[in-house]
């Protein structure tokens, strides 16, 4: 008998060749329930090749306006109407996006601008062969700009999208964690309460070089790594999946809810 639900969502899939790998290994699992996906990040196609037909994946647009890391950047989709990649109202100088959801509300861009990066992200997703069914964010930039939840609010209900902020329990933790190297599984269900829905937010990749030249002056690319690899380590692992089973957890989509 099922006693508690988890949506349990991959991250970032697109970044890298390290997630793209990592996060084909939890779906092959069935763990990976659903997949956040990055437009404007490098290796997106190369997912799409290999997983947009994945049917028991629920997909969605990982809204992406920030890049935090200091030697990985990323940049809008949509050029600058004026032709100069420095003046992008989503960018900084160097004509990448801004490193936080701060810095970019201080830039003041326009809620035009930032729709019709959104609306150029999704269409080339679906573009690349991918059903999406939600929309969440990358760093949370509608808890900066004013307006801006609800209207991504809006323009998810148009589009006949889930939006992610729906699905939060107020009256729960907002997201559970995977433990930190040495914590047990089964700590982390043993605090759920019964009949409870809860979110996992989990960000898998591969160790390697690709990882290690993440990071920036809060968190350093060995950290990084060595992080998200022990994400991938545990979402495959025995303990995790006997977890599941012990506990009467059941993995769900978005659109399951």
């Amino acid at each position: 008998m099922e006693q508690y639900s988890i949506i349990l969502r991959c991250d970032d899939a697109g970044s890298s060749k390290s997630a793209n790998s990592a996060i084909a290994q939890v779906a092959a699992r069935g763990v990976a329930r659903n997949v956040s996906l990055m437009a404007v990040t490098p290796y997106i196609a190369d997912f799409a090749s290999s997983l947009s037909s994945r049917k028991e994946v629920c997909f969605g647009l990982h809204i992406t306006l920030c890049a935090e890391w200091d030697r990985v950047k990323w940049s809008p989709l949509l050029p600058c109407r004026s032709g100069s990649r420095g003046t992008h109202p989503l960018c900084g100088e160097d004509g990448f996006f801004f490193p936080n959801p701060e810095r970019l509300a201080a830039a003041s861009p326009p809620m035009e601008a930032i729709m019709a990066e959104v609306n150029a992200q999704l269409d080339f997703l679906t573009k690349l062969g991918f059903d999406i069914r939600y929309a969440d964010s990358h760093m949370f930039p509608e808890e900066c700009i004013e307006g801006l939840g609800g209207t991504l609010k809006e323009w998810t209900a148009r589009k006949g999208l889930l939006w992610h902020m729906d699905y939060y329990p107020s009256e729960q933790p907002r997201c559970l964690s995977l433990p930190k190297e040495g914590g047990e599984i089964g700590d982390m269900f043993a605090r759920l309460e019964k009949g409870g829905r809860y979110v996992l937010i989990t960000h898998p990749a591969v160790y390697g070089e690709e990882m290690l030249l993440t990071g920036n002056s809060s968190v350093s690319g060995g950290e990084v790594a060595a992080r998200r690899a022990a994400e991938l380590n545990i979402l495959c692992g025995r303990e995790f999946s006997d977890a599941l089973e012990r506990y009467s957890v059941r993995l769900v989509r978005y659109d399951e809810i």
